[in-house]
């Protein structure tokens, strides 16, 4: 579906949501702005309190700080297409001495990094390693580029 797009072209959706729960802020409707990269997939996220959305309503600009943005921030890849590879690599006799917290280790394992060099060779970046129910690593590898 996303061959349809040109780099470039963006989906911008203003949202009010509401929030639920019993929290300080229940009841409340937090605005925001969501810019869909529709080649990457990518979305940045930029909320806004009461007086940023009248300043723009009016036709100014709202100045928003860092930490009201979240989603992706740098353009590098923005209007590139996502490529992804999947590998997986069977779990060792000792690999279950990592915990969950530790998945980030898992990299130095030597049967583990061996892929991860194989797959960064390949021009990909390489997320951090997770097992799966059938007793492998599975290690995902993304990069952007030009071509679909």
């Amino acid at each position: 579906m996303r061959d349809q797009f040109k780099p470039g072209d963006l989906a911008i959706r203003l949202g009010f949501g509401r929030v639920y729960g019993s929290g300080p802020d229940r009841g409340q409707v937090k605005p925001h702005i969501e810019i869909n990269d529709q080649t990457s997939g990518k979305t940045l996220t930029i909320d806004l309190t009461a007086d940023d959305l009248v300043e723009m309503l009016s036709g100014g600009a709202a100045m928003v700080p860092a930490d009201r943005v979240s989603g992706f921030r740098g353009v590098a890849t923005w209007g590139r297409y996502l490529k992804t590879i999947t590998r997986k690599v069977k779990t060792e006799g000792d690999d279950y001495k990592l915990r969950d917290g530790d998945l980030r280790k898992a990299a130095q394992l030597p049967h583990v990094a061996k892929v991860i060099a194989e797959i960064e060779a390949d021009g990909y970046a390489c997320d951090t390693p997770r097992r799966d129910n059938t007793m492998h690593w599975v290690l995902i590898g993304r990069k952007y580029d030009v071509q679909p």
